[in-house]
């Protein structure tokens, strides 16, 4: 049983469906999510509140929730976690607590303990990204099979969902994220000879530059695009579709 499968078990698989369509997570909520916790049961400012309520009610999974929130601390500041928007807690000469955006490639280790878990975000994709190479989702299984004497490997049915198409590499680069994201948001799902039309270009140019702020340039968006897309989606997308077209198309004598 994965981590992910085993942590959700034991909060009793809570439906937390109604988090699907959020792109970016704070520190906290990704915490939360990720151990079967709903973040909308627990809404505090500061994270010594938030360490403090979990005890107290002794909530399941408490105490791997506070080290996945260091752990994505940690990572944050080493980069192994991109992060779209940093803040740091701070406080004035008055002792008045306040929060400072900081670039992430100016973060260092010494800088764990200041990350404000409530206001610093990560990605969804970026998230996946990390507990992927971290073995929170199923590995994928396989089995072999007999016939005339060989053995074949096959491949036992997976949910898409739960794991990612290509293995989360450890050399990382701000164009290889592009390329994980892409897969993720726009392929991983895709049936070519279903009703699904592939997305456009323009579609999958103008995500990029909205969730990846380090890639800009029109060029580079289009190689990943390339690189990403499905071979029928290159033919000119859905085949089912093309070939209905094609049949309406013809006339009868």
């Amino acid at each position: 049983m994965s981590k992910m499968r085993e942590l959700q078990s034991r909060a009793g698989n809570p439906d937390l469906s109604h988090w699907k369509n959020n792109k970016l997570f704070s520190i906290a909520e990704a915490a939360l999510l990720t151990c079967g916790i709903d973040p909308l049961d627990h809404n505090h400012n500061f994270e010594n509140n938030l360490v403090a309520d979990l005890q107290f009610k002794n909530v399941v999974n408490w105490r791997h929730a506070i080290l996945l929130i260091r752990a994505f601390k940690e990572g944050i500041c080493t980069h192994e976690i991109k992060s779209p928007c940093v803040l740091l807690n701070r406080e004035d000469y008055h002792g008045n607590g306040y929060t400072e955006s900081k670039e992430q490639s100016a973060l260092g280790i010494s800088d764990i303990g200041d990350i404000c878990i409530f206001g610093t975000r990560i990605h969804r994709d970026n998230l996946h990204i990390w507990l992927n190479y971290n073995d929170y989702f199923e590995p994928i299984q396989s089995h072999t099979i007999s016939a005339q004497n060989s053995t074949y490997p096959s491949h036992e049915p997976i949910q898409l969902n739960s794991i990612v198409s290509l293995p989360a590499p450890i050399y990382r680069t701000p164009a290889l994220d592009a390329v994980q994201g892409v897969v993720n948001k726009f392929w991983v799902s895709y049936d070519p000879d279903g009703n699904q039309p592939p997305p456009k270009q323009i579609q999958v140019t103008e995500w990029i530059k909205a969730n990846y702020p380090d890639i800009q340039a029109a060029d580079i968006c289009k190689y990943i695009d390339k690189i990403c897309r499905h071979p029928e989606a290159k033919k000119g997308g859905n085949t089912k579709v093309n070939q209905q077209i094609k049949i309406k198309g013809v006339t009868t004598k």
